[in-house]
């Protein structure tokens, strides 16, 4: 198996497909000196990688405790990195977050995905955050192993489906919330989904063509999931829809798929 020259680094030919979720190709092969939580390390140089794919429980470092499994899902970085620290990279289509970190899909030394290990564990629910959808369908299989399972996280109370006028999870978290749609409306800020009077799914413009061939309207009457960080306003919720990966058919939901095309609700 051949090699190739990234920035004067000597780096393995594309990893083996046996991996699962392998990369096609190695951009750079860093040295982590700390893992940060499970989805953030700071490299030797001082840089920040984020991974991409999945969102792990917060740290909360200096404002509070961690949250559930938080600290296990770093560790589990540490334990999967193993003495040497090495971790191969795949550089996203966006290739830097507005906080300056590198987000970048990980890789073992053996070619394993980190991400998938971590999913699959059920130590983060899978994050879709366009442009950077490269793997997502591989991410998500693994995501959805955990969910049937109830491993991890999906054995606590915020990621199970709630009823969206029950949901009683915190403002800025990751909630999994379902109901009726109830409304549609349209305005410069993108398209807006009521859920039971209760929230409201937000798809801005920048995301509605991740949603070609979706009919919104047909969507009135229909009992949806979705999936994502709930903001709280006043006694109303709202979501942000950057991906139809986010939105599927609640569990019963007898409504027609050909208008406006949603996966049917899988584990929880």
């Amino acid at each position: 198996m051949g090699a190739l020259f990234v920035c004067g680094l000597l780096l393995p030919a594309p990893l083996p497909a046996v991996a699962g979720c392998a990369a096609p190709r190695v951009d750079a092969r860093v040295q982590v000196a700390r893992v940060n939580d499970g989805d953030t390390v700071t490299l030797a140089d001082g840089r920040r990688v984020r991974f991409i794919g999945l969102d792990t429980p917060e740290m909360n470092y200096g404002s509070g405790r961690p949250e559930p499994l938080a600290v296990q899902a770093r560790d589990a970085v540490t334990a999967l990195l193993g003495p040497s620290r090495s971790l191969l990279l795949q550089y996203g289509r966006e290739r830097e977050d507005r906080h300056g970190r590198l987000l970048a899909h990980p890789y073992l030394a053996d070619g394993r995905s980190l991400t998938a290990q971590l999913l699959e564990r059920g130590l983060a629910p899978a994050l879709v955050y366009p442009p950077n959808l490269w793997n997502l369908d591989c991410y998500q299989a693994a995501e959805r192993r955990a969910r049937t399972a109830r491993r991890g996280v999906w054995a606590l109370a915020p990621f199970r489906p709630r009823p969206v006028g029950e949901y009683r999870g915190r403002s800025g978290h990751y909630g999994v919330v379902e109901g009726e749609v109830t409304a549609i409306a349209r305005n410069r800020g993108g398209v807006w989904l009521t859920l039971d009077g209760h929230a409201t799914l937000q798809v801005a413009p920048e995301a509605q063509p991740h949603f070609d061939g979706c009919r919104f309207e047909a969507l009135v009457g229909r009992a949806v999931r979705a999936r994502g960080r709930l903001t709280r306003r006043g006694e109303h919720w709202r979501m942000r829809l950057r991906h139809p990966a986010q939105l599927e058919a609640a569990a019963g939901d007898g409504g027609s798929q050909a208008q406006c095309p949603l996966p049917a609700a899988a584990g929880s």
